[in-house]
């Protein structure tokens, strides 16, 4: 059921809890509305509709700081207190304590007091709030309360409330100077206020340190999401730079500004600070002034930038869900120009560069297995050769190409497919949809794809490619890979160009040929369906999916000299 929807007798209802910090100013704690109507999927737009105008609404009330009446009775009540102790501290200890053991003095004091409430009931009577707005405000930063309007209508009550604390502390002052200690205050406010002294945010004080909380989340978010060692290393490598830089301090003490400044720093940080040895023993502020003293030094480009985002933002986000703080300060504050070239452009490879591609030592023809760049007459049909070619042929992922097994590759319902499961360590899926069956295209059947199988059968090994090894963080066969063909890709000139960016060409190609945006989903491992779509579709056939692969062309793609 949509989040806030709920069944109840005869309908639905919308239901959302207040966060607690403005729970007073709306004097509820959550908010209910009955639907009018029967239908599931009417309840369901009506909900998300809710959803958004209550989320503005929340947003705009905390945007807008004030106070409700319980809030200005309890401010009252500490600027009562405040002029009581402000003149016990005056006129009851130290010199003070001299002039009262003076008779004259005494009464001059007790004059002074007594002309201070009828000033105080006269700004009372004609309104002359204004002349209280210093005194409120001093008061209010000793609170740490935020930064009142002037001109709202709280604020000015407050004022006048100001008035009233001062009549009632000194009429109570004035008592005790004449010996009875038994006034007390009758003005209501000042007598029955009880509500807390809350600011419209938590206190800095109250919210744990960035460090200690985001630790705990990517703990829990490691185990919940079951996140794999290198995003986990990622978090909190992005953690450890996001406390250098900003400084490890309470959550709520950190705002928009804060986090702008940081992205903006991140983007003068060296691209390479996690990876060289001249930055790795420097601190973040250390690398940022070589790169200004070298203009040679590339910078970290948007994509990286991004993922910092990504881990600073899911922190915050968590802090919000769970009530430590009301806004998300990371939000908008990631507006840095992008320095690289588009993600298209970036990702997709031209048929021309594929074909450039497939005339190199690999395809073409190397000098020896150590020398696969130098151009020879050995074509060595190994994990080199075929992994590009299944990627733009499959949309497969590089860890799912490098992770395959002899026995995945067979038939399933009479048609012979990738049959992709991370079964076996070294072999990954991204997403629980990444388990699938992706049909053989036919040209890879031309190029001797199954001879290859079959020759890896006979020799009685289990993996297709024996000669990959494990690496990365993770330990799949896909990092040791990637590392390889970057090294390849830019010797000979693919500059920006990578793994990804084959299986991208593919699922681009094939989805400007028309197929079906669900069946485009199942071949690429995404997430097909969602809510009452998922619950219908069960997928197509292997037969309907076999059609939908050999649409898959490149024009103008030669590969003659392979086949």
């Amino acid at each position: 059921m949509a989040r806030y929807l709920e069944f109840v007798r005869g309908g639905f209802r919308f239901r959302r809890r207040i966060p607690s910090v403005l729970i007073p100013r709306f004097e509820n704690c959550e908010i209910r509305v009955r639907l009018q109507c029967r239908s599931y999927a009417d309840a369901k737009i009506l909900a998300i509709q809710l959803a958004s105008i209550t989320e503005q609404v929340f947003r705009t009330v905390t945007d807008n700081p004030s106070l409700t009446p319980g809030q200005i009775g309890a401010l009252a009540r500490g600027m009562y207190e405040g002029f009581l102790a402000d003149c016990e501290s005056e006129y009851s200890h130290g010199a003070g304590k001299a002039k009262l053991a003076d008779w004259e003095s005494q009464e001059q004091v007790k004059q002074k007091i007594a002309a201070l409430i009828d000033g105080y009931r006269n700004s009372l009577e004609i309104q002359n709030w204004p002349i209280a707005i210093e005194a409120v405000e001093d008061f209010l930063r000793q609170k740490g309360v935020p930064p009142l309007d002037r001109e709202t209508p709280e604020f000015r009550q407050l004022c006048l409330a100001c008035f009233r604390a001062g009549v009632e502390a000194y009429r109570v002052f004035l008592g005790r100077l004449n010996g009875d200690y038994s006034i007390v205050p009758l003005d209501p406010m000042i007598a029955q206020s009880s509500v807390p002294l809350a600011a419209n945010r938590r206190t800095t004080q109250s919210s744990p340190k960035l460090a200690q909380f985001a630790a705990e989340y990517f703990r829990q978010s490691g185990q919940q999401r079951k996140w794999n060692k290198s995003t986990v290393e990622h978090r909190v490598s992005s953690l450890r730079l996001a406390t250098e830089l900003m400084g490890d301090r309470p959550l709520g003490d950190y705002t928009r500004a804060d986090l702008r400044s940081y992205f903006e720093t991140l983007a003068r940080m060296p691209a390479k600070y996690a990876q060289s040895a001249k930055f790795r023993k420097l601190s973040a502020r250390e690398c940022i002034a070589l790169v200004e003293a070298d203009a040679s030094l590339a910078t970290l480009g948007t994509h990286t930038i991004s993922k910092h985002y990504v881990a600073i933002n899911q922190v915050f986000a968590h802090s919000v869900e769970e009530e430590v703080i009301e806004k998300n300060p990371v939000e908008g504050a990631f507006k840095i120009v992008s320095k690289s070239v588009p993600k298209s452009e970036r990702e997709e490879w031209s048929v021309a560069e594929l074909n450039k591609l497939f005339k190199t030592p690999i395809w073409a023809g190397c000098r020896s297995p150590l020398h696969r760049k130098r151009a020879g007459a050995l074509v060595i049909r190994d994990w080199m050769f075929w992994l590009p070619l299944i990627a733009i042929f499959s949309g497969l992922r590089l860890n799912e190409i490098a992770g395959l097994h002899a026995r995945d590759i067979g038939e399933v319902e009479g048609v012979t497919a990738f049959i992709i499961r991370a079964d076996q360590p070294g072999k990954t899926v991204k997403t629980a949809s990444g388990e699938r069956d992706v049909p053989i295209h036919p040209t890879l059947v031309r190029l001797g794809l199954f001879e290859h199988v079959a020759a890896i059968r006979k020799a009685g090994q289990a993996r297709l490619w024996p000669e990959l090894k494990m690496g990365g963080a993770d330990s799949t066969y896909g990092a040791y890979a990637s590392k390889r063909f970057g090294a390849y890709f830019k010797y000979f000139g693919f500059v920006g160009r990578q793994f990804h960016g084959l299986r991208h060409t593919a699922l681009t190609t094939l989805g400007n040929s028309g197929v079906d945006e669900m069946q485009l989903k199942e071949v690429g491992g995404h997430v097909a369906a969602s809510g009452e779509t998922a619950r219908y579709y069960k997928g197509a056939t292997m037969v309907r999916l076999k059609a939908t692969i050999s649409r898959l062309e490149y024009q103008g793609l030669d590969l003659s000299h392979i086949g």
